[in-house]
């Protein structure tokens, strides 16, 4: 078996998405309450077989249509445990683990995580 990649596409968890894009930009939303949403991007950069280094440093709160900025930065290594076309695990800021299921209808190749 290869090393799971992180892939392209969106991905959500119970509680917050993530955009990653290939151009190596990323976005977490998450859902506060009400309506209300924290949005912080970044990018990434490949480091080994299976992690990157994320800086995450344009943050905001959002309402409907309108954004208030927050100060905010945050480095950390992403480590991809597993990865396919539809799930996606991996381990990240304070080693929490994190579970993802492919949202945008996307379909890879199959077994695309082993390549590279």
């Amino acid at each position: 078996m290869g090393d799971p990649q992180l892939q392209d596409g969106e991905w959500e968890m119970i509680w917050s998405s993530q955009i990653v894009k290939k151009d190596g930009e990323i976005k977490f939303v998450v859902d506060i309450l009400l309506g209300l949403k924290f949005c912080i991007t970044g990018t990434f950069m490949k480091t080994g077989s299976r992690t990157y280094d994320l800086t995450m440093d344009d943050a905001a709160i959002i309402d409907g249509q309108f954004g208030y900025p927050v100060e905010l930065e945050s480095k950390f290594e992403l480590r991809i445990l597993y990865s396919d076309d539809k799930m996606r695990i991996g381990r990240g800021y304070t080693k929490i683990v994190f579970v993802y299921l492919r949202t945008d209808g996307v379909e890879q190749k199959k077994n695309s995580f082993m390549s590279q």
